[in-house]
């Protein structure tokens, strides 16, 4: 990885902050969905040139944003669902600023790593596991949680 990549990826973390803080302002609902749509339709016109790797996903190359599926979670947080268009696939995450991710990240780690003992004694508890990506200062986002069907 070179260091225009990693520019690139800062830039990409700084701007979905930017975006968070904004949305955070808002009073109305309806009013962060239309600035959410805006500002992450101009961030998909500077990818389209840039192709950025997701920092928490380094082999995916992300050339853009699929407005039209990325929404605003309802908590004090205001996390963001964002879905990143590659070549041959999309890929979700939730991006999340405000709180200490590092805390999330070592108990999702330690749920993998359990899942991973109860599998090798075949003991399958269908444990849906995901990744939490710290970024920076309260920062981070998490990978690999949507389901599109329940059990």
């Amino acid at each position: 990885m070179t260091r225009d990549e990693i520019a690139r990826q800062h830039k990409l973390l700084n701007e979905l902050d930017c975006i968070q803080m904004d949305l955070r302002r808002e009073e109305s609902d309806q009013t962060r969905l239309s600035l959410l749509r805006s500002r992450l339709g101009a961030l998909d016109g500077s990818l389209l040139h840039q192709k950025v790797r997701l920092p928490c996903i380094p082999s995916f190359r992300c050339s853009g944003v699929v407005v039209k599926d990325c929404k605003i979670f309802n908590s004090n947080a205001k996390p963001l669902k964002i879905v990143f268009r590659g070549l041959n696939s999309t890929y979700s995450i939730i991006h999340k600023s405000g709180d200490d991710m590092r805390q999330d990240a070592l108990v999702l780690q330690m749920v993998s790593f359990m899942n991973d003992i109860w599998l090798s004694e075949r003991l399958d508890l269908r444990m849906i596991t995901f990744r939490c990506m710290p970024v920076g200062y309260r920062k981070g986002a998490f990978v690999g949680f949507f389901i599109s069907h329940f059990i």
